[in-house]
This record gives C-alpha cells, structure tokens and sequence, in this order.
C-alpha cells in the first residue's frame, strides 16, 4: 500500500543543481498536479539560457532555477481520485505540510508556487511549515487576492448553488479546461466536482486574516485577469515581514502558463534571497 504521503506531493520531470532549493506547486481550483506539468522543465532547465523561447512562452529560461520539481497532489483527482474530497484550506495545508517535511527535509529550503486558489493552500502551508521551523526560502503567489472576497463579493460562481455547468462554463471561460478533457463528459462531471470542493474550501482559509509570514513573497499580477485585477494582489505586500516583489505578466487569469518573464523574474528573484540572507527590498516592483 502506498504511503499516503507519497500521494500528496507528485514529482515532476526535470532536476536542476543539486544547491539550488526545490519548488512545490499548489494547483488552482479544480486543476491536479499535471497542472504543472508543462512548466516543470522551464523550471529546472539548462545551465544556459536557450537561444530561444522555450514552445508556449514569451521569454527563454533562466538556467537552473530549481534542484527538483513538486506538485501537490490534492484529493478527488488524477493519482487520488478515489479519496473524498476536502473542503477546508487547513486540511489541504495540513497534508501538504506533513507531505513536506516527510519528503524534502534533506532539501536546501524549499520555495512554494500557489496559483489562484493554490495561493491560499501554499501560504497556509508557509506559516505551518515556518512555525515548525522548516527553511522555506520564499513564496511565489499567482493569480489570487490576498483577502477572501465576501460572499455578496465573489467573482465565481456560488459553489454551494450552482449546477456543475455553470463552474464548467466559468472556469472555460478563464481558459482553465484543457482542450482533450472537453470531450469527455466523464472528466468534465470529475472536474465540476473538484472545482465545486476548492471553492468551497477557498472561503474557509486555515490562517486569519491578517497572519504574516516572515519569508519573501514573488507577486505575479495579469494585465487581464478578469478574476482577480493587478490591484487585488496588492495587500499581499502587508502580509510578509520580509519584503516583496511585483511582477506583471500579460495575459489572462492563467498568465504564468503563457508569458515566461516571470521565469527570468524568479532567477534574479533567487538571486536576491541567497545574496541578502532571504529578504527582498520592501515593496519592490517590475514591469
């Protein structure tokens, strides 16, 4: 039988210097871990930066940005789509906290990823992990307001009241369905069902509303994003004592899987941490 903190966190392709800290990647609603998948060499990479865009993106990688890939696996999906779902952040932070350590624990720090609703996942996970001492060496948030939206504020259809075609046609309409799983009603009804279950638990997050980590934060912001406006992102600057950086990518909600600035952005970013002992300039921004 595995063990079920293998389940939780899936490796993906692509290693990078062994000295360089390890990435763990937290989903969006209704997404797995293959999410990433596509992403996950860019992140490793060549020691030299191609000649070239790298096929989907707008700007070449950086080198070696990562030793080793991560993406969490949450329940109901992909390699744990026998387990229920959860329905709250604190259960989803929690495994994967105990996920990391279990697994990473001989790593040189780790960096978290949380795009959209992984965002909330991977910075309660943060302060778990950082208040058991575990060296997380920086939080990269996509896509997600700092603050849940009130209810009469939501700008995702009610997980509680809608039908699973109007999540379906929601998360569609922010380019979140992959064109192969459109055809198939069976992986369509799995998704509505995953994506109803992160909502849900996107309004109960584990930490209060003004926790603040004290390990620096990469903001990546869309000129397009119809969920959450470049604007929304900016109260994450209050929630870190250790400084932040902007970044503002072109594009829509899934921006980060199409404008590869933000992958040369994390080099300097990286750079950065190991040159000032883990503190980003407070505040900082970048075209």
């Amino acid at each position: 039988m595995d063990d079920p903190m293998t389940l939780v966190l899936t490796a993906l392709p692509g290693s990078g210097g062994a000295a360089q800290p390890a990435l763990v990647c937290f989903p969006p609603a209704g997404a797995g871990a293959s999410f990433y998948r596509r992403l996950a060499p860019r992140l490793t990479g060549p020691e030299e930066a191609p000649t070239s865009p790298v096929e989907g993106l707008t700007s070449p990688v950086a080198g070696q940005l990562f030793s080793t890939v991560w993406a969490v696996q949450y329940p109901g999906r992909e390699s744990r789509l026998r387990e229920p779902h959860t329905l709250t952040c604190a259960e989803r932070s929690g495994e994967a906290t105990a996920a990391i350590r279990a697994q990473l624990s001989s790593a040189p720090g780790v960096v978290l990823l949380g795009h959209s609703f992984g965002a909330r996942v991977a910075f309660d996970t943060a302060l778990q992990l950082r208040a058991e001492g575990f060296p997380v060496a920086g939080l990269i948030v996509s896509g997600c307001a700092a603050q849940v939206p009130a209810p009469g504020h939501r700008r995702h259809p009610d997980p509680h009241m809608s039908t699973a075609e109007a999540l379906l046609t929601w998360v569609r309409e922010l380019g979140g369905l992959p064109a192969d799983l459109l055809a198939c009603d069976e992986l369509l009804a799995l998704t509505a069902a995953a994506l109803r279950a992160d909502l849900i638990a996107a309004e109960a997050p584990a930490s209060p509303a003004d926790a603040v980590l004290d390990v620096p934060l990469l903001l990546l912001s869309a000129d397009d994003d119809p969920l959450v406006p470049p604007a929304a992102m900016d109260d994450w600057a209050a929630r870190t004592t250790a400084g932040s950086i902007r970044l503002d990518l072109h594009g829509g909600h899934h921006a980060l899987l199409h404008d590869g600035s933000w992958l040369l952005a994390t080099a300097s970013w990286l750079d950065e941490l190991t040159a000032g002992g883990g503190v980003c300039p407070a505040g900082g921004r970048r075209p």
